[in-house]
């Protein structure tokens, strides 16, 4: 049953229900986003593929032949996925809260109740194993590095991202109030943080300090997180302009193109200013194709795309979880089942070896992570309601 579209406020209980019912992507009025969730299931993907294939204990894919294919440059550098969940969470909450009063200690509250749980099991499960492995001493220094994931990027598995994620989460209700006071201040935020990298790469002695901070940093990452709220608030205009959104695709897949005969993420030594603006450009070209999809097609929950919604609805699993076992699955096929020698018949394997990967992260959504978002409650109102 569709809510009434008049001014009317919903029920309260009604607004809890919808809020709470987690197995879906769903806004606080209770509108699912199937389309948002195809995204993430492709996020998802993109950061399976990069290790298996490229950072599988340093053992790297041939890139003989990638090339050829231009549509590949973009899979060459999966780990471009963790800038498109990142423009999608600028956008998503941009979404959710537009035109509508934030009540901040209720999103923290929310987003810790989403991110934490799972992030605390598998620290747990890291320490452990490295005990294990290296004894009291490797233990320790799991623990280390987790304390100081709550200011740096090295949070296990990948937790790094989170941390971004948090920093964008303190940062999220300043620059929803600049943009709602002043129209094109988070603009200007994002301007100053391309300035502020243009400046540490010139006074810098090493490339190296500006790819790990605008990588692996909110200082690089606000950039991201902009665009997809202004793309919420403003990009009504990509609908149905499939024209523009086939050239943004175009943009970014020639942008890896480029940036992959450069030497990629792995040894893109001899042009490090491209971290000034690299992030920013993929962003825009996230940007557009997410407000592009989302505001283009009618989804439905049934069929391929519930499946792969479901898949996306799984990502924070599939996130976390599969690099306990991507390195392992890659191994075992090159070493027993097919030589992985080249990277069309890797990318097939990776294709193959994420489904069961897929499915174990929807298990652990649905009968632990869906477990805790009982507990959140609605963190948004229309603006002015008491």
């Amino acid at each position: 049953m569709k809510a009434a579209a008049s001014g009317g406020c919903q029920p309260e209980q009604q607004k809890q229900k919808l809020f709470l019912k987690g197995l879906l992507l769903r806004s606080s009025g209770g509108e699912y986003y199937v389309g948002l969730d195809h995204v993430r299931a492709l996020a998802a993907f993109l950061v399976f593929n990069w290790h298996f294939m490229y950072i599988n204990k340093g053992n790297v894919t041939p890139l003989e032949g990638t090339f050829d294919v231009f549509l590949f440059s973009l899979f060459a550098e999966g780990h471009t996925g963790v800038s498109v969940f990142m423009v999608l969470s600028g956008y998503l909450f941009a979404k959710i809260t537009n035109k509508q009063d934030l009540d901040y200690p209720k999103f923290l509250r929310a987003r810790a109740l989403r991110l934490l749980p799972l992030l605390l099991a598998v620290a747990a499960i890291v320490v452990a194993r490295d005990v294990v492995q290296g004894g009291a001493a490797a233990g320790l220094n799991a623990l280390r590095d987790i304390g100081q994931g709550v200011l740096l990027p090295t949070l296990p598995n990948g937790g790094w991202s989170i941390t971004v994620e948090f920093h964008f989460y303190l940062l999220f209700p300043l620059l929803v109030l600049l943009e709602r006071r002043f129209r094109g201040a988070a603009a200007l935020v994002l301007v100053m943080a391309l300035v502020g990298r243009l400046l540490l790469f010139v006074f810098s002695d090493t490339g190296a300090s500006l790819q790990y901070i605008a990588y692996g940093t909110i200082f690089g990452r606000i950039d991201q997180f902009i665009i997809g709220m202004l793309v919420a608030y403003y990009g009504q205009f990509f609908a149905r302009k499939h024209l523009i959104a086939a050239m943004a695709a175009c943009c970014v897949f020639a942008l890896y193109h480029v940036f992959d005969r450069w030497g990629g993420l792995i040894s893109n030594a001899g042009h490090p200013e491209v971290w000034i603006y690299l992030l920013t450009v993929e962003g825009l070209c996230y940007g557009v194709l997410i407000g592009w999809y989302d505001r283009s097609f009618a989804f439905h929950d049934v069929g391929l795309s519930g499946l792969i919604a479901k898949v996306g609805a799984a990502s924070y699993s599939i996130y976390l979880l599969h690099v306990f076992v991507v390195f392992g699955a890659a191994r075992f096929v090159d070493r027993h089942l097919v030589a992985l020698d080249t990277f069309y018949l890797a990318f097939l394997a990776s294709f193959v070896c994420f489904m069961p990967v897929a499915f174990a992260g929807w298990l652990s959504y649905r009968y632990f992570e869906r477990y805790w978002l009982q507990f959140r409650v609605p963190y948004v109102a229309p603006a002015g309601h008491q």
